[in-house]
């Protein structure tokens, strides 16, 4: 398991972020790798509120949107076990096209959907128990990817 699921799995309750660590003059633009936070509005204190609340995802494309829910709670959430209704959301803003979806389970897959479209809007129910965490891995044609954080599952 990576280091991401390692800290989950010991109950961290970690969220994907990623970044890019090179020497450019270019820095914060080099490259498309960002962490983006799914924030209520453009403050300060949303913006540390979304953090805080591990509504945040890691992407490689620096225009790819993600939204991953359970039970209508975003990622980041801490929800009652049970039967649920999983929601995968995602586009880019140049259309460019999805290849798979993951759905993964404590780091394990548990789902994949092999796709080939400009968007994805994916719904799936599982039963869930207690001490268990999900999240998605989506890719793109061009070998982009994109990480959302986890949600996690108490009873």
């Amino acid at each position: 398991k990576s280091y991401f699921d390692e800290a989950n799995i010991r109950g961290w309750k970690v969220g994907a972020a990623g970044g890019d660590d090179n020497h450019t003059a270019n820095w914060g633009t080099f490259t498309g790798y960002r962490v983006a936070v799914l924030a209520s509005d453009l403050t300060r204190l949303d913006i540390f509120e979304a953090l805080k609340a591990r509504r945040f995802y890691s992407t490689l494309d620096k225009n790819l949107a993600l939204s991953f829910k359970i039970n209508g709670h975003e990622m980041g959430s801490t929800i009652n076990a049970g039967y649920c209704n999983i929601e995968i959301q995602a586009f880019d803003g140049d259309k460019e096209a999805f290849r798979k979806v993951e759905l993964k389970k404590m780091g394990t897959t548990i789902q994949t959907w092999d796709i080939s479209t400009p968007s994805v809007n994916l719904i799936h129910s599982i039963t869930t128990k207690p001490g268990e965490y999900y999240y998605v891995v989506i890719q793109q044609n061009d070998g982009n990817e994109a990480i959302s954080s986890p949600i996690y599952i108490e009873e």
